[in-house]
């Protein structure tokens, strides 16, 4: 490498670790009042790092093994807590802070050893991973994705610069990462397929050579979640826990996914207007035209950019597939931004790829920067419309918060009465939120009786699931009684309604909010 490479390497980096900073200051920023957002999914996150933590294995908040999701986010967590003594819901915002940073340089350095020149490329395609609204909406609460999206973009650069170079340190990134991967949310098997598909067809290897490194590989990555999942099975009798059926039809499902993807890189006044759809499109079909008018010999130019854009295209697919397969099979969260935001940074990645081969044959008769310079001005300027959305996020968590740590849920009315006042520790408590009362009142409860137990959620243990009222009314509460708070504000349709309740068992009334009331529970008679 000479000196003049060299130097474009380290500006490369450089500039990248620079956006990466700028990514985490920003995350940092959004959760500094009000912490991490907060669903039942990070909450069950959050209690089963303390579990770990304490030394009680991977347990729910509930006292559930946690079969649902894969274990390494909240063994993160914990690992934090033990050697810093840091409450995982505080480390939470810094850990996601840095995994966003981190995915923002790492991202930098795939753009640039699959973009090639110009260099610049590579920075512009990290400005437009640090100007996500799909990864930095993610990155502000406390889900696993954002870990997960991390660990993709790691093995998928690891799989890159080993098809380059084939030094076995990238082999062993590209292997440790898959595994992690998987081991943080089970989609991470899209991952493995992909990239051992990759391998056996990109390597310019024998056969028998090109066999042996996807099988190496294949094992490596998947022999940890396949022990996880035999864990499951022993603790739970399922391989991946309990699923609702699904909720979401095919149309539907493709449907919020296209709108999903679409938003992604487009203006909601071009999405919302079907003429300048058409002129986007046109001018699309034109420089498509413009590049292919040559035929073979278009296609052979187009040759080594497809090679190297192959792994990546193969993860988006796989992993599309993947999920809408599960959305039309289990209940599965629609197709929006959490779950489809592992396949931002390839998916980008393949955009300026495309861009790049479009504007090639403007540069003819022109200087041979001409092209790059025309798209880096294109894509730079389309950077105001997703800056413009971070900026709305960052005021949000300036001002509010999301889920159960805004403003709103901190000052409820019902929960602060309980941190102030909770109900004596030999009573039973109930509550249509549990979650609320585990991670905003220190209260462990259970849930208020279920119509079912297929809800493809975290069930505290020993929460009362009855097939009618007549059977709520024998088995609930328990003989000494208890205490039920219920939050309006809450809605689940596997549990049944405070009417439904209130004709099942004695409900006295103990304090009522704006937000919610607190009943003493008695059977009936």
């Amino acid at each position: 490498m000479n000196s003049s490479s060299r130097l474009r390497l380290i500006v490369n980096h450089a500039g990248s670790g620079l956006l990466g900073l700028a990514g985490a200051l920003l995350v940092l920023l959004s959760t500094s009042h009000y912490g991490a957002g907060l669903d039942p999914d990070g909450v069950a996150y959050i209690g089963t790092a303390r579990n770990i933590a304490q030394g009680l294995g991977a347990l729910s908040y509930g006292g559930n093994p946690m079969v649902l999701q894969p274990p390494f986010y909240p063994f993160v967590l914990a690992l934090l807590d033990r050697l810093l003594g840091v409450d995982p819901l505080a480390s939470t915002a810094v850990v996601t802070a840095f995994v966003f940073g981190f995915t923002i340089y790492v991202s930098g350095w795939l753009f640039s050893s699959l973009l090639g020149r110009p260099r610049v490329y590579a920075l512009v395609g990290a400005a437009w991973v640090l100007a996500s609204p799909a990864l930095f909406g993610v990155a502000v609460w406390a889900y696993s994705e954002p870990l997960f999206d991390l660990l993709a973009v790691l093995s998928l650069l690891g799989l890159t610069r080993w098809l380059q170079r084939r030094r076995g340190i990238w082999f062993a990134l590209l292997i440790v990462s898959a595994a992690l991967a998987c081991l943080t949310r089970y989609a991470g098997v899209t991952l493995i397929l992909a990239e051992g598909v990759a391998i056996l067809l990109l390597e310019k290897e024998k056969v028998t050579v090109k066999i042996a490194h996807t099988v190496l590989y294949g094992l490596g990555a998947g022999v940890p979640v396949a022990l996880w999942m035999v864990r499951n099975r022993l603790v739970s009798g399922t391989l991946l826990g309990p699923r609702a059926p699904a909720a979401y039809g095919l149309i539907q499902v493709l449907q919020v996914a296209f709108k999903t993807l679409s938003a992604w890189y487009l203006p909601g006044t071009i999405l919302g207007s079907r003429s300048l759809l058409f002129l986007f499109a046109l001018a699309i079909g034109f420089l498509a035209g413009l590049g292919l008018r040559d035929g073979r010999a278009a296609l052979r130019a187009f040759r080594p950019q497809a090679e190297r854009a192959a792994p990546l295209l193969l993860f988006v697919v796989t992993y599309l597939a993947f999920m809408v397969i599960s959305s039309v099979a289990t209940d599965v969260s629609p197709l929006r931004d959490r779950l489809l935001s592992p396949i931002y940074v390839p998916l980008t990645l393949l955009l300026l790829l495309l861009v790049d081969r479009l504007l090639a044959p403007l540069g003819e008769g022109l200087t041979r920067r001409f092209p790059g310079t025309l798209a880096v001005l294109i894509v730079g300027l389309w950077l105001i419309y997703p800056l413009h959305t971070i900026r709305s996020d960052v005021q949000t968590g300036l001002d509010q918060g999301w889920g159960y740590s805004d403003r709103l849920w901190k000052g409820s009315p019902t929960v602060r009465y309980l941190l102030q006042a909770p109900p004596p520790a030999s009573q039973e408590i109930y509550s249509n939120g549990p979650d609320v009362l585990y991670i905003l009142d220190h209260l462990q409860s259970k849930l208020s009786p279920l119509r079912t137990m297929d809800t493809s959620g975290q069930i505290p243990v020993a929460s009362p699931v009855a097939e009618n009222l007549s059977r709520v009314s024998a088995i609930w509460p328990g003989s000494n009684g208890g205490y039920l708070v219920w939050f309006d504000n809450i809605s689940r349709d596997y549990l049944y309604s405070l009417s439904d309740l209130q004709r099942a068992a004695n409900l006295q009334p103990i304090e009522r909010f704006g937000d919610g009331a607190i009943y003493l529970v008695s059977r009936k008679p």
